[in-house]
């Protein structure tokens, strides 16, 4: 996730709900170093994991990470949606 103070810092959220910045890089950048097959960039400010999705639509990614009781929802862009289906 981009972080809201800086656009070059990431956000990343474990699985454990713990997160960490990461400072200075590109999305581009972060596909590079991430495995392809465990990530995939799913619009303009997001990159997942494969281990975390419980189920999507055309349009939602539904996570098994829960917060206050609410598993976390992501957007399905249509310009990432052939990508992400392809894995």
């Amino acid at each position: 996730q981009v972080s809201e103070l800086d656009s070059r810092d990431k956000i990343a959220h474990l699985k454990n709900g713990s997160q960490f910045t990461i400072k200075n890089i590109t999305f581009k950048e972060l596909n590079s170093v991430l495995p392809k097959s465990l990530f995939c960039q799913i619009n303009k400010k997001e990159i997942i994991s494969y281990q975390i999705i419980q189920f999507f639509t055309a349009e939602t990614i539904t996570s098994n990470v829960c917060i206050n009781g609410k598993f976390l929802e992501f957007n399905l862009s249509s310009s990432f949606t052939s990508n992400f289906k392809l894995k």
